[in-house]
């Protein structure tokens, strides 16, 4: 509910619309003008630099030194001639041998685009998609997602989104994200969401049974993980990195396989469900996030 909250802007924009000229400005004046607000200046140390300048030409003179005048001049000359060389003008041939296709025979990517509305309990496809895209697979698709809902509604489960959309394209890659509510926190707690992001998919995971059969150690899991998809990554805020209240972890990779879903999902759930940490692991982590911080 929390998560549908967030993410849903239509009440937010409808509670707007309704504000008179006094509420604005007194919002405005609470938030804004009035606010508390700390403001750090940062001023540049002329020492500082007097030093790395004066290093840099130390550095420059003992190279030319350690090179001499004659390696010096072939050098420059090497230079010169790379310019010269870089900077030629291009052929007219070269630059007409390659044929400008016509906008004709480029083919549109199919992109079919399917709308729900959870009030209207309806499944729609959006105006003018779906081109290029048989009509079998079109209603296989619908088909699916009906079922799903379906399925859903007599499980008696709670409807996740007010409106949501699915957008159906050809691609060789698949992408998946979790986002995750942290307004439940507290301060305190929160400061320790950068540290469990850093580890989030560094850490050994047990088996879904608890056998020791399906466990792997933190090593075998980040091998298996890199093999397994193209890139992965946890951090704050949705897919643009917008949304600073929410946490999201991310995994993609090759669909070819068509377990591309499957594994995807198995990823995500171990990093969020199955991991161990240890003692060691947070210190490992906590150090990794310190030696990001620039040195004073």
């Amino acid at each position: 509910a929390a998560l549908v909250a967030d993410a849903d802007l239509l009440p937010l924009l409808a509670e707007a619309e309704g504000k008179q000229q006094e509420e604005w400005v007194t919002l405005i004046e609470k938030w804004i003008l009035n606010a508390p607000c700390v403001a750090v200046v940062g001023l540049p140390s002329g020492e500082l630099s007097s030093t790395m300048s004066a290093a840099e030409e130390a550095r420059e003179k003992a190279q030319a030194e350690s090179l001499g005048e004659e390696k010096l001049k072939a050098l420059a000359s090497e230079l010169e001639a790379a310019i010269e060389y870089n900077e030629r003008e291009i052929s007219e041939d070269i630059l007409q041998s390659v044929p400008i296709p016509s906008l004709s025979s480029v083919r549109p990517i199919p992109l079919l685009t399917i709308r729900g509305n959870h009030k209207q309990d309806s499944l729609t496809v959006a105006p003018n998609s779906g081109r290029g895209i048989p009509e079998a697979v079109q209603e296989s698709i619908l088909d699916g997602l009906r079922t799903s809902a379906a399925s859903a509604k007599s499980a008696g489960l709670p409807s996740a989104f007010s409106s949501i959309e699915w957008a159906h394209i050809e691609s060789a890659f698949l992408y998946v994200a979790v986002a995750l509510d942290t307004t439940a926190l507290t301060h305190e707690q929160r400061l320790y969401l950068p540290l469990l992001l850093e580890l989030a998919f560094k850490l050994p995971t047990r088996s879904e049974d608890g056998s020791e059969a399906g466990a792997l150690c933190k090593d075998d899991f980040v091998s298996q993980l890199q093999d397994e998809t193209v890139s992965y990554s946890a951090g704050v805020g949705l897919v643009s990195g917008s949304v600073p209240q929410m946490i999201g972890l991310r995994v993609h990779l090759e669909s070819s396989s068509g377990a591309g879903l499957a594994t995807a999902l198995k990823w995500i759930r171990r990093a969020l469900f199955l991991t161990e940490i240890s003692p060691a692991d947070a210190r490992m982590g906590a150090q990794r996030l310190a030696n990001e911080i620039p040195a004073q």
